[in-house]
């Protein structure tokens, strides 16, 4: 597999998110703003899989258009963004859940209200556990999991 090197490495931090253009943080409007696509024109349904690995069920996820040509790859950039919003078994919005990229074996994670807003209580921060010990299922490709969907 091509390894593309991205020379642009954005150094922001999700603590000073809220609307933010690009990688680095969360925007609120990931699913019509150009720094972010997707793979899965429709959500993908992971409740047929390993419980134990694939917590998110009915789920959709967004990448920060930085890491394009390199998802699935290893030493994603600095700044790269994951945004997962999950669905209710009648396919609507019920959470999103943010990932972005701190340092080499960092990720700085967040669970989010369904209109993205902050949750009080919500799992958050650097390598948090709740969040980092199903990831790291994912090293190999920079603690991402499914990469490779697309529908």
């Amino acid at each position: 597999m091509t390894r593309v090197v991205v020379s642009a490495v954005v150094f922001l931090s999700l603590a000073a998110c809220g609307p933010a253009n690009g990688p680095g943080a969360f925007a609120a409007d990931f699913k019509t703003n150009a720094s972010f696509f997707t793979q899965m024109a429709t959500p993908i349904d992971n409740s047929g899989m390993d419980a134990a690995t694939f917590v998110h069920k009915l789920q959709r996820t967004w990448y920060s258009a930085n890491v394009r040509q390199s998802l699935g790859g290893n030493d994603l950039p600095v700044g790269t963004v994951a945004i997962k919003e999950t669905y209710d078994p009648m396919k609507k919005p019920s959470g999103v859940f943010v990932m972005v990229k701190k340092s080499k074996d960092t990720w700085n994670y967040e669970a989010r209200g369904k209109d993205g807003a902050e949750t009080a209580g919500a799992p958050k921060g650097d390598n948090v556990a709740m969040c980092h010990s199903c990831h790291t299922k994912f090293a190999s490709t920079d603690y991402l999991g499914g990469t490779t969907y697309k529908n």
